[in-house]
């Protein structure tokens, strides 16, 4: 059916007028298309197309309070097919649906910015605009999207791609983790997992000392050869054998004096190695839970610690909501959308512009 050739045949017949007496005394004066489309159809079971929309026209541009519709003539239908009171929408809807205009109501709201149109005849309802009036469209319903949908109910895939670790929130969160794990542990447990071993401190000075109390030992009984030669040295005869003596003694002495500063530093290393211990695996551990945050994203909070995603988000990353809203309005289905009665996109071409309609109820 085309706009332009819906009525054929102008003419006013008896029928017009009698109708339009009882529309008159029915409905009074009155602009609302659907109340008199309703009339017409339901109340009078009119169910001639091109009759309802010839009382329709004559109805809204000659209506008389008094029903005297005498003076109504063929003239009187002309215009008709007049559609310079119409939206260019409310026309591209037309021609895509085949229907007359005035079959077709503008809505006082809108979807999302968009135009709605709702068909008289089966009331339903639809969203129409241009290309770039769609795409403000879906920034519109996006816009506020992430806070309406909640984070726990947006799929983490698509999440991850737009949050960063907050590197304070991670220093701190890798900083508590590792003292805790090492706070649990006794200190043999710390000293073996950071890669010493006690039991060898304690053998070094095991036989440090052991290798002192020999030199004591040596030193002693070289005191007590001293002894001897320098009383049986009247004639000078043990000179050289208190020399060769003095000199071993000496030796000794040097590397007893060595031993014992080696003694005290092992020592002295056995007493820290569980500070020292502690300080590279808190530091170890430290960069490990870094490098599981970094490689395990956001489902590392919440499988591994059952944390929700809002938690996990808000205590530890930065999230570029606008950015996910913006790719979602730039990327997600028109249809799908907009579309909330079957999400399907149609489009018709008017006058060279290109309209995309949605059905909405």
């Amino acid at each position: 059916m085309k706009l332009s050739k819906l009525i054929t045949e102008n003419t006013i017949q008896p029928i017009h007028k009698r109708v339009l007496r009882a529309m008159t005394l029915s409905l009074g004066e009155t602009d609302d298309v659907s109340t008199i489309w309703g009339f017409l159809t339901k109340t009078l079971n009119i169910e001639n197309l091109e009759l309802k929309l010839e009382l329709l026209h004559l109805f809204l541009n000659n209506f008389n309070e008094d029903g005297n519709y005498e003076g109504v003539i063929d003239s009187d239908l002309d215009d008709i097919d007049d559609i310079s009171i119409y939206w260019a929408e409310h026309l591209a809807l037309a021609a895509w649906l085949d229907l007359p205009p005035v079959m077709i109501e503008d809505e006082s709201e809108e979807h999302y910015g968009l135009k709605v149109l709702r068909t008289i005849e089966d009331d339903e309802k639809y969203a129409v605009g241009t290309d770039s009036d769609v795409d403000s469209a879906m920034k519109d319903y996006f816009d506020g999207w992430v806070d309406n949908m909640g984070y726990d109910n947006i799929d983490i895939s698509l999440i991850e791609d737009f949050i960063e670790l907050n590197d304070y929130s991670l220093s701190a969160y890798a900083s508590e983790e590792a003292n805790y794990r090492v706070d649990e542990m006794d200190d043999d447990e710390i000293i073996s997992e950071a890669g010493y071993d006690k039991d060898e401190f304690v053998e070094q000075i095991s036989n440090i000392e052991y290798r002192i109390e020999e030199i004591e030992s040596e030193i002693s009984s070289l005191e007590d050869e001293m002894s001897d030669l320098e009383e049986d040295n009247e004639e000078g005869e043990n000179d050289s054998a208190i020399d060769d003596v003095t000199i071993k003694m000496r030796e000794l002495s040097s590397e007893m004096d060595t031993l014992g500063g080696q003694l005290e530093d092992k020592k002295s290393e056995l007493d820290s190695l569980v500070d020292t211990a502690r300080e590279e695996l808190i530091e170890k551990y430290d960069d490990d839970i870094r490098e599981s945050v970094i490689d395990g994203g956001l489902s590392y909070f919440t499988d591994e610690f059952g944390m929700t995603k809002e938690d996990a988000i808000r205590y530890y990353y930065n999230f570029d909501e606008s950015g996910l809203e913006s790719y979602l309005a730039e990327n997600e289905e028109r249809g799908d959308t907009l579309a909330s009665y079957d999400g399907n996109e149609y489009s018709q071409s008017y006058e060279g512009q290109y309209y995309y309609i949605y059905r909405i109820d």
